[in-house]
């Protein structure tokens, strides 16, 4: 469950919240986090976003876990968009692993598209996960959100 809130001045903006985690076969944990980001408009059709959020378990294991990301959004046509992006996680001490007691955990590599069609937007979007310790596998996932609008 999540609680976030947001703010933008300009082309800054900033987020924060809760995450309450009740996943099965886990213990139950709660985060709270923060982030920023930047919007830089890169001529009429581009957008380069660097940005950061810091995670903090403060019930189950009293770390922080730490993601940096950037990523590239060009408008192609008026009614689609392309974007692809990169986040690096770095983890302080909050997972419980074997012998794992912080560090690079992954690096992950995502391609997003948007259309929007009158009332309905389509995003699918694919992303790479390259594990960065011995404890973190590759992986992948893909996805389509279906948004209406009235």
């Amino acid at each position: 469950y999540t609680i976030d809130l947001g703010y933008s001045i300009a082309d800054i903006s900033a987020n924060g919240g809760f995450i309450y985690y009740d996943i099965t076969g886990a213990e139950e944990t709660t985060e709270v986090y923060g982030s920023v980001a930047y919007e830089l408009a890169a001529g009429d059709m581009l957008t380069i976003s660097p940005g950061a959020t810091l995670y903090y378990d403060f019930v189950e294991v009293d770390k922080p876990y730490l993601e940096v990301s950037v990523s590239a959004d060009a408008g192609i046509l008026e009614q689609l968009s392309a974007a692809v992006g990169m986040t690096f996680g770095m983890d302080f001490g909050q997972y419980k692993a074997g012998e794992f007691d912080g560090g690079p955990t992954v690096l992950q590599i995502g391609i997003s598209a948007e259309y929007v069609l009158k009332n309905i937007t389509l995003a699918p979007a694919f992303t790479y996960v390259i594990g960065l310790g011995d404890i973190f596998d590759d992986d992948h996932f893909a996805g389509l959100n279906v948004g209406f609008g009235f």
